[in-house]
């Protein structure tokens, strides 16, 4: 049989009293959140806004101890805007308007400034959390009174044709950056309750289909649809901006879930003494 070295002994010891000590110690918690969601982007008001659609999740946390916690999360929300609702005179000129849907799975870590564990009712803190997010978004528009269009595949910024042949199609996946701020309190020994204010910063800038210039209206009719030249220029000025800016492509776009979290504790696991002894 292979002998192992005294070094070698040691470190994998060492290993398993770490991943032990990660596993092994501190409390588990379900819930749910309910909230509200809106956007900021290129399409609508820049200002600040309240949220305008609801938002909901379930979420899982891992509390390492009175101030760290990992928390995973799976959330649903929608966002929308519409220039003609813009405090920006060029905005409400140009009439863009988009609704969409957004799936999201999370994992962040958060950091309580004061001691806090669930199940305690004299315990509470404030905390921010910050970590990564993978996003599905998929923009529609209301065309003709009746119903939504998907905005992707009618290419309204000539993506993958020979008005813009250097770019795809945008994809309807993103990454984000979930960070924030919130509070938790405890109701009880099995229940806590948060509220919280969560920012997404994606990497994509088409949540809302807006991000470069113009194209030939005519020329995207011919090479896609009607449909795509009609909703990619919705102004009622009746010039042709052909080549000017219909977004900023330097801006990411952003989403923001706020709203409240109910959590059970489901199993507390104590602090064990191990016996490390050779």
């Amino acid at each position: 049989m292979m002998q192992l070295s005294k070094r070698t002994y040691h470190l994998i010891l060492l290993g398993m009293l770490i991943f032990s000590s990660t596993v092994s110690y501190g409390q588990h918690e379900i819930g749910v959140f309910l909230g509200g969601s809106h956007y900021y982007g290129d399409v609508g008001r820049s200002d600040f806004q309240l949220p305008n659609k609801i938002a909901g999740g379930v979420l899982y946390r891992h509390n390492y101890g009175h101030h760290f916690s990992l928390r995973v999360s799976l959330n649903h929300g929608e966002i929308t805007a519409a220039d003609s609702l813009s405090n920006l005179n060029e905005r409400v000129r140009r009439n863009l308007e988009f609704w969409s849907e957004i799936w999201e799975a999370s994992v962040w870590l958060e950091f309580n400034f004061f001691p806090y564990r669930i199940g305690d009712p004299k315990l509470h803190s404030f905390f921010v959390f910050a970590g990564l997010s993978g996003t599905h978004f998929n923009p529609k528009a209301y065309y003709n009174e009746s119903y939504y269009v998907e905005l992707q595949p009618l290419r309204t910024e000539g993506q993958g044709t020979s008005l813009n042949p250097n770019t795809e199609p945008y994809s309807l996946y993103t990454m984000a950056i979930p960070f924030g701020v919130g509070y938790k309190f405890n109701l009880g020994r099995y229940i806590g309750v948060g509220a919280e204010v969560g920012f997404r910063r994606t990497w994509s800038d088409y949540l809302d289909d807006v991000s470069t210039i113009y194209v030939d209206p005519q020329a995207l009719a011919n090479e896609v649809s009607s449909v795509a030249a009609e909703l990619s220029d919705r102004s009622k000025t009746g010039l042709d901006y052909t080549g000017y800016q219909r977004g900023n492509s330097q801006n990411k776009d952003w989403y923001i879930f706020s709203g409240i979290t109910v959590t059970f504790k489901i199993f507390d696991v104590p602090e064990r003494c191990h016996d490390f002894s050779f």
